[in-house]
Parts: structure tokens; C-alpha cells; sequence
């Protein structure tokens, strides 16, 4: 922050000196939430979908044969003692119905897991650009992010704006050429009113309950999934352990299906 021309007194340019740091640390914090928000969800997300969520598609996909199967036998028996007729076409679209939301959910697995596959594979920024972007995105929060900057201008605020579509596309040149606009910003602190230690007492404030939200933010995104699976994602043996399990199931599953073809078989 630039304060050249103004003398100033030397409690005020104490508490500026706090306030600065305050806007960095909120600075920083700010660039630590959208980070594990914008990117360390969703490749998160996208591991999970990739190295476990396979093997949970296959058993969630296999449990809906079988409830299918399972609804056909009521449909078929309840027929059997009425003595209604009842054609296949007609158990074919009562089943459609009864599992239209189970539908819905395996198809969104499905396209997950594609998304998972695609994002996996995408293109992503080196070490070097990775730690230029961070800092980028960073120093532009200091100067635009509306939890720091309380009197941004419509000009501004268009412009940060701009600044998120360029952090959640990853696009470094875009971010690098936002930096260059919003590098003159300055927070107008009113240094020359007669009030300036109250404003900027209160401003200090306001930056300290804010770090403290963002804290809590952070926090609440790191107990939660997929952040929380962070660890176990990296760990082969826990991977392992965790298909076999599912790969169990589908196992013990299919065994099940088996009795449920024979008791199809006997209305044929």
C-alpha cells in the first residue's frame, strides 16, 4: 500500500502497519479457500470417481438388476394369484417407472466417471506456472476481493469479475494481464479525514472477522469429502483394500442373481 505525500502520525501508521498485515493474511487465506474450492475438489472428486468409483459403479449397477428382478417376481406372482395376464411389455414399463430415480442415479455415476476420466487427463500448469498462478491470484485478492476492498467501484468489480473466470479456467495469461490492470488499485483508507484512527481501527476489525471466517471455511472444506479422502486417495494399500471390498460384494451379488434367474425362470 502507498501512502506517499501524506505525513502521517505515527499511531496511524501504526495501525496501518497491522492493517497491511492483516489484508495479507486474509489475502492468503482467500487464495487458500478458492484453491482447495476451484481445484482440490474437483481432482479430488475426479481421483475418487477414477480409482474407486469404478468398481462402486459396477456394484451400484448390478444392486438395480436385481431390484429390477426382484420387482418383476412381485409383478409376476401377484399376476399368478389374481389370475391376471400380464405381458412383458407391460412388467417392462411398470419396472421403467419404479426405477426411474435409481436410473437417474447410475447414469449421473456414469457421467462422473467420464468427467473424472477427462478431467484427469487434461492439460494442467507445471510447478512453476502452478506457484505464479497462486501468487498471482493472491495479489489481485489483496487489492479486489470484496471481503478486503469494502468501496470497489463498478469498474472494479467488472474486473474481478474477470479475475474468478480467469482463477476457475486456470488461463495464467489472462490472470497475468489482470494483474497488470489491477496493479495501481488502492484502497481509499481516507487517511486525511479527522476520523482516520476510528475508520481504520474498525477496518481492523473487519479484516480480523473476516480471517476468522475464512478459517472456518477452510476448515469445514477439510473435514469434508473429498478433502477428508485426501491421504487415503494417495494410499495404494487403502485403494486395494477398498476395491476388494466392493469387489466382494459384487461377488456375493451375482450369486443372489443366480436364485433370482430361477425364480424368473418358472413363470416362463
Amino acid at each position: 500500500m502507498k501512502y506517499d505525500g501524506i505525513k502521517l502520525h505515527p499511531k496511524v501508521k501504526e495501525l496501518l502497519s497491522r492493517y497491511d498485515i492483516l489484508k495479507d493474511e486474509l489475502g492468503r487465506l482467500i487464495e487458500e479457500r478458492e484453491y482447495i474450492t476451484v481445484t482440490e475438489i474437483p481432482r479430488l472428486q475426479s481421483e475418487y470417481k477414477f480409482k474407486v468409483g469404478i468398481v462402486e459403479y459396477d456394484c451400484f449397477a448390478l444392486k438395480i438388476q436385481m431390484r429390477a428382478m426382484r420387482h418383476e417376481i412381485k409383478m409376476r406372482q401377484a399376476a399368478l394369484m389374481s389370475g391376471e395376464i400380464i405381458t412383458d411389455e407391460e412388467i417392462k414399463s411398470r419396472i421403467e417407472v419404479e426405477l426411474k430415480n435409481w436410473k437417474k442415479q447410475i447414469d449421473q455415476m456414469n457421467e462422473e466417471i467420464n468427467e473424472a476420466k477427462l478431467y484427469l487427463n487434461s492439460p494442467t500448469l507445471v510447478e512453476e506456472e502452478a506457484r505464479e498462478f497462486k501468487l498471482l491470484y493472491r495479489n489481485i485478492v489483496k487489492k479486489l476481493h470484496p471481503d478486503i476492498n469494502l468501496d470497489l467501484s463498478e469498474d472494479n468489480k467488472t474486473l474481478w469479475s474477470e479475475v474468478n473466470k480467469a482463477y476457475k479456467d486456470g488461463n495464467i495469461e489472462e490472470l497475468r494481464s489482470l494483474n497488470e490492470r489491477a496493479e495501481n488499485i488502492e484502497e481509499d483508507l481516507h487517511l486525511e479525514d479527522e476520523n482516520v484512527l476510528d475508520n481504520i481501527s474498525n477496518r481492523i476489525v473487519e479484516k480480523r472477522n473476516a480471517i476468522e471466517k475464512v478459517i472456518e471455511d477452510i476448515n469445514k472444506l477439510n473435514s469434508e469429502f473429498p478433502v477428508n479422502m485426501k491421504e487415503k486417495l494417495d494410499d495404494k494399500e487403502w485403494i486395494r483394500i477398498k476395491n476388494e471390498d466392493t469387489t466382494k460384494q459384487i461377488e456375493d451379488l451375482e450369486k443372489k442373481k443366480v436364485f433370482l434367474k430361477a425364480m424368473l425362470a418358472e413363470f416362463i
